[in-house]
């Protein structure tokens, strides 16, 4: 009687074992397919990652480019504005000298005109830019 108890368990246990087995192979290749899933969506973050680390390296390379771009224009722009500076300290500081010598020419021909010295015959020349005065 033992024998044929463990005989009808063993039939129960194999009769299971026939139910059970399809649902295993079903869930190794739902694992499989999961495990696949994950290998796959692990490549592609570690694509997206690679691309958008190229992709900021890029940008960033741009940046400088166009930053070094920017100074050396800003460095021409600001000796240019410096000769220009220059000049025209240059050219105000020779039209003050050449006003200067104009109205000390001026004052010279007022100074003479009023001198008891001057003969009221004689035409006193002023400087060319004053010589309109002369035709007076």
């Amino acid at each position: 009687m033992r024998l044929q108890a463990q005989a009808r368990e063993n039939d129960q246990l194999r009769a299971k074992l026939e139910r059970i087995e399809p649902e295993l192979d079903e869930l190794k290749g739902i694992d499989q397919l999961l495990r696949d899933a994950l290998v796959s969506a692990e490549r592609t973050t570690e694509k997206l990652k690679q691309d958008a680390r190229a992709e900021a390296e890029l940008t960033v390379k741009q940046a400088r480019k166009r930053a070094d771009e920017l100074n050396m224009k800003a460095e021409s722009d600001r000796h240019r504005l410096e000769q220009e500076r220059e000049e025209l300290e240059k050219t105000t500081k020779q039209a003050k000298e050449r006003c200067r010598e104009l109205l000390t020419q001026a004052l010279e021909v007022i100074e003479r005109s009023d001198s008891p010295t001057a003969l009221d015959s004689e035409q006193q020349e002023l400087p060319a830019p004053l010589g309109h005065l002369n035709d007076a």
